[in-house]
């Protein structure tokens, strides 16, 4: 049986809105590359140079995000605070493309910013799209629309008609994944007729595509066709290669839906649909497109029963998603590969194909993907043991003749015994699995956060330097700012170097470096700190993430109470007891009604990092008499 889950469906039809979503501002890569070359201002290289990465970012967001930082070097020697700001706009979409979403909120976040400071308010527009782009791709709808609807806001002031459009097709495309069609189709059409009028025809056959989108979401099978081939004339007209890969793997897509009902020729031309979308995707260097082209022509394969030719696409696509780290189309990649080895009564791949699509995508219903295991387990034992399983089924028949019924009973125990010691082994070697994935993702990020902040400090210090050397009036303030900036940065790579070093793991260094950061509070302001921490504390050996969220929730906390809070007194209460780490951070401070506040994300990042690992956060509060913020953590 093909795999044919929801689930797949709504992820290649989410790919193709984003595709016709994310509009880039550049011109054409040939011409641009050409003008680096011309002899001219720095400034004007700059802004050439932050155009050409912007242009490169979909099909080579790596050389894209070198391109950008280079930029933001540039900007800083030109003091260019608009291709500065340019600069960091390119980055948050590189990091974008790259899937670092955290990254890219606080560039593009920045970027925006920084625009409407220079009232560039056009581009803090765009910036603001690119926002909701980001919440889009994450499904958070809220925030995405959110996000358009400021942008919306400053089109209509600045009578931007593209930015209207831009915003109006990306509302069409949330409505549309919320599955309020009637909505996502008056959004599209109010795009449709405003980039019907714009001289850019690549917008136009963007928004074409996604109305297509509509309609084949809607099974209006006939109605989809039509907008695509009208798309793909629209793209054709200004030699879009891009969008005519998007449309063709659209058309692969509809008749693969086709085939359900009709086989031949549905199956043929979603056949060549995809290929021609793969050719397209290789020929534009777009090698992740055209990995994910061939997972779709492999399940054509499977359904034509061509298995050799669908093992060949599917093991060919792995290492682009690997290098990527695209776990969901690994995932899809694997679940392909274990229908079709179970098709080919190779049982034994078709076991191990569905453990690595397990560990890729482990948010699946648990028990659908036990009984998976347990199918394909039993499958290959059976065919790996096919002369003990006959001799056991004629011991079997033999019991059931001559054997007493304790016999019988014994048998049966001894097996149940043997499967739950196998089942336990399975399960005890998946979760060594998880938690050692998950180890590498956490210092994976730290990492990421070590490098980021130190190139944001780092790029800060160095223009504040230029600034301070130029500058007549002012340098104090400069330099005092650059003191400030490169003390805040030591103190960032020390948290980030004691959270990554394992000889720091042990309970005792986690009361020293609370200790030493209450005593710099206490010795700076008017406040009394407390610190209480349990003997039996100094015992435990904490794992990575607990030890870092531990001491950051506490540094947040200290620094919301001196904020908000007028407290003269602080209790920190740490101690351990059946294999849970009891937290609690108490003051005599103002207090606030806990119904109605403005949190300013201090308690929610704390609430956010005690769940991270597990752990449950609550919170006391009474106006005048303080608040008391309990967190318990499992061991």
């Amino acid at each position: 049986m093909i795999f044919q889950s929801s689930h797949l469906k709504k992820i290649m039809m989410g790919f193709v809105c984003i595709l016709c979503h994310c509009s880039d501002y550049a011109q054409e890569n040939k011409l641009l590359f050409q003008n680096l070359t011309i002899d001219t201002v720095l400034e004007k290289k700059t802004d050439v140079l932050a155009k050409y990465a912007n242009s490169i970012c979909n099909s080579n967001p790596d050389s894209s995000l070198l391109l950008s930082r280079k930029t933001l070097n540039m900007a800083i020697a030109a003091k260019s605070s608009y291709e500065y700001a340019l600069a960091f706009g390119n980055i948050g979409w590189a990091y974008f493309k790259l899937g670092n979403i955290d990254s890219t909120l606080w560039y593009t976040a920045s970027a925006s910013t920084m625009f409407h400071d220079l009232r560039k308010t056009e581009m803090e527009s765009r910036m603001l799209l690119h926002m909701s782009s980001v919440y889009e791709s994450i499904s958070d709808y809220p925030n995405s629309i959110r996000y358009i609807t400021m942008s919306m806001k400053l089109a209509d002031a600045n009578k931007d008609s593209i930015a209207i459009m831009l915003a109006e097709k990306m509302m069409g495309v949330i409505y549309m994944r919320e599955e309020s069609y009637e909505k996502s189709k008056l959004h599209l059409d109010i795009s449709a007729k405003i980039a019907a009028t714009s001289k850019n025809k690549k917008d136009f056959g963007d928004v074409i595509a996604c109305q297509a989108n509509l309609y084949l979401t809607l099974k209006s099978y006939d109605t989809a066709k039509t907008l695509y081939h009208h798309a793909i004339d629209v793209y054709e007209s200004v030699n879009d290669l891009t969008g005519i890969a998007m449309v063709n793997e659209s058309m692969g897509t509809l008749y693969f839906y086709l085939s359900d009902a009709q086989p031949y020729p549905c199956l043929d031309s979603s056949l060549s649909y995809y290929q021609h979308a793969y050719s397209m995707n290789i020929q534009l260097n777009n090698i992740h497109d055209a990995a994910i082209e061939k997972m779709s022509i492999a399940q054509i394969f499977i359904r034509k029963k061509q298995y050799a030719s669908a093992e060949k696409n599917l093991k060919e696509s792995l290492p682009i998603f690997d290098s990527t780290k695209d776990f969901s189309d690994e995932y899809f990649n694997y679940k392909l590969l274990s229908i079709l080895y179970d098709s080919i009564r190779d049982y034994k791949k078709a076991y191990l194909s569905i453990l690595k699509a397990n560990i890729y995508y482990d948010t699946l219903n648990k028990q659908e993907k036990n009984q998976a295991i347990a199918d394909m387990l039993v499958k290959y034992e059976a065919n790996k043991k096919d002369t003990t399983i006959a001799l056991l089924n004629a011991r079997s028949e033999l019991a059931e003749r001559k054997l007493s019924k304790t016999r019988i009973i014994e048998i049966f125990s001894f097996i149940l015994i043997a499967l739950s010691v196998l089942l336990t082994l399975v399960l005890l070697n998946r979760n060594n699995i998880k938690q050692r994935f998950k180890q590498l993702q956490m210092r994976n990020q730290i990492a990421s956060d070590l490098h980021d902040e130190v190139g944001s400090s780092l790029s800060s210090i160095l223009m504040l330097g230029k600034m301070a050397s130029v500058e007549k009036n002012g340098k104090d303030e400069i330099i005092n700012k650059i003191n400030s900036n490169a003390a805040e940065m030591i103190e960032r790579i020390s948290d980030i170097v004691w959270a990554t070093n394992p000889k720091y793991d042990d309970g005792k260094n986690l009361n020293e470096k609370i200790s030493n950061y209450i005593m710099q509070i206490n010795q700076l302001l008017k406040i009394t700190i407390n610190l209480n921490i349990g003997s039996e504390v100094a015992g435990i050996k904490f794992q990575m993430d607990i030890r870092r969220n531990v001491f950051l929730i506490i540094k947040e906390a200290i620094n919301n109470i001196l904020k908000h809070a007028n407290a003269k007194n602080i209790v920190i209460d740490i101690h351990s007891s059946q294999k849970k780490l009891h937290l609690n951070i108490t003051d005599n401070g103002s207090g606030f009604d806990t119904q109605h506040y403005s949190d300013g994300n201090g308690l929610e990042n704390m609430q956010t990092r005690a769940e991270s690992v597990g752990g449950n956060f609550s919170l006391t509060s009474i106006q005048g008499k303080g608040t008391k913020i309990s967190i318990v953590i499992p061991l």
